[in-house]
């Protein structure tokens, strides 16, 4: 498989997240864009934010750790291959 055509999400030091979203919206984006179905984006955003522990959080000031654990678990809802982080985990 050609490296442009490989499954890679990145997590950003800065996390890139939208302060404007919640946590579950933000974990959600990725799924979206690739236009999942509804009940599947609701399933796994619930899953994933229940293995990091976020599944109460809404879209309050988060601390450094939360938003990490959030970018990582957006990154994680597409099922990649692989995944990058630009800090160590």
């Amino acid at each position: 498989m050609p490296p442009y055509e490989r499954p890679v999400n990145t997590v950003f030091q800065s996390y890139a997240l939208f302060p404007h979203m919640s946590v579950a919206d933000n974990v959600a984006f990725g799924l979206e864009m690739e236009k999942k179905p509804t009940s599947e984006i609701r399933s796994t955003v619930a899953d994933m934010l229940d293995l990091v522990h976020l599944s109460d959080m809404g879209s309050c000031r988060l601390s450094q750790a939360t938003l990490r654990r959030c970018a990582k678990s957006r990154s994680a809802t597409a099922l990649c291959s692989s995944s990058m982080s630009s800090t160590p985990t």
